[in-house]
């Protein structure tokens, strides 16, 4: 008896023991874990402060956003060196480059002159004029102008104040009567994904299938946008909705003549495209449309080894002055 007690107290020892290693293995792994995700947001952050100074930088050096900035050619040559174990990629894009959504419905400034009205009513025009055309393109998946013209005008009564449907529109009637029911925003988007709850706007239209393109990667719902685009970094669909007679091969003749670096001096000017020899003289771009400047950023950071990595993305505004603000930050 005194020997099966024995033999079962060290077996009770032995399975307390392993169990016990067993914790401060899993401790220990938690611990290198949780030092790893402190180390990667370090240089997240890190990383965000760089890209801010790029930007900063880049605005002493000139007063033109391209995508031959130091903001826009930061990549991550000399940027591993901040840690000899993981990487850190940085990506900055701007964000003045897309269509700013909040910017189709204008404040209208009472102390304005009539002429003044009348040219911000003409431009507001002109700016949704640029939406249909692009929102009509092919490789949205949208059947005809009417269909685009039903995406614009659920937008647009999204947006304005008033219960007053348009055409294809819907107001607070139509978004009550759905299964659950929540109310129309009335006021300016907070971010763009809130175009999904808009009438016309589905998942298939927003984020693209296997067949068409996504509209929401060329949104963007900045609040401080004026709707001007930045001849200088807007995507190919962006540039092609400038004007109903360019073609794609046109805009990437445009794309082409800007990445080239001896006509860096020449982007200064938004009428820089009329230097394209493939374009056709007779095509002249809405002037109150265009800019070369950058007002907001977006920022990824991406930080880690390869097998454990993490990405923050935020934006930052940017004004005349030089002044920056943080307006959000996430880490996914």
């Amino acid at each position: 008896m005194a020997l099966l007690l024995a033999l079962v107290t060290v077996s009770f020892l032995v399975a307390v023991t392993v169990q016990l290693l067993a914790d401060v293995d899993r401790q220990m792994e938690d611990a290198a874990v949780m030092t790893s995700m402190v180390r990667q947001e370090s240089l997240m952050l890190s990383g965000l402060s760089l890209a801010q100074a790029a930007l900063y930088g880049d605005q002493l050096e000139n007063k033109v956003d391209s995508g031959h900035d130091s903001w826009a050619t930061l990549g991550k040559e000399g940027i591993e060196v901040l840690s000899d174990r993981e990487a850190l990629l940085i990506r900055v894009e701007d964000l003045s480059g897309r269509l700013a959504i909040n910017a189709l419905q204008l404040k209208k400034k009472k102390e304005l002159s009539k002429a003044d009205q009348e040219q911000l009513e003409a431009r507001q025009q002109a700016l949704h004029q640029l939406w249909l055309r692009f929102l009509a393109q092919e490789r949205f998946g949208l059947e005809g102008s009417e269909a685009a013209r039903e995406v614009l005008d659920g937008i647009l009564d999204w947006l304005d104040q008033d219960d007053d449907t348009r055409e294809y529109g819907a107001e607070k009637g139509y978004y009550q009567g759905l299964e659950p029911g929540y109310e129309s925003r009335n006021g300016p988007v907070l971010y763009r994904e809130e175009l999904l709850l808009v009438k016309g706007v589905t998942p298939k239209l927003f984020f693209g299938d296997g067949q068409h393109e996504g509209i929401g990667s060329y949104l963007t719902a900045g609040s401080d946008e004026d709707g001007t685009i930045n001849l200088n970094t807007a995507p190919g669909p962006i540039l092609q909705a400038l004007h109903p007679e360019l073609s794609e091969e046109m805009v990437q003749a445009m794309i082409s003549y800007r990445q080239e670096i001896d006509h860096r001096e020449a982007l200064a000017e938004p009428t820089w495209y009329q230097q394209v020899s493939d374009l056709p003289g007779d095509i002249v771009l809405d002037k109150t449309l265009l800019s070369v400047v950058g007002r907001r950023f977006q920022v990824t950071v991406t930080a880690g080894e390869q097998q454990g990595r993490r990405t923050g993305v935020g934006e930052v505004s940017r004004a005349e002055n030089g002044a920056q603000q943080i307006l959000h930050w996430k880490v996914q």
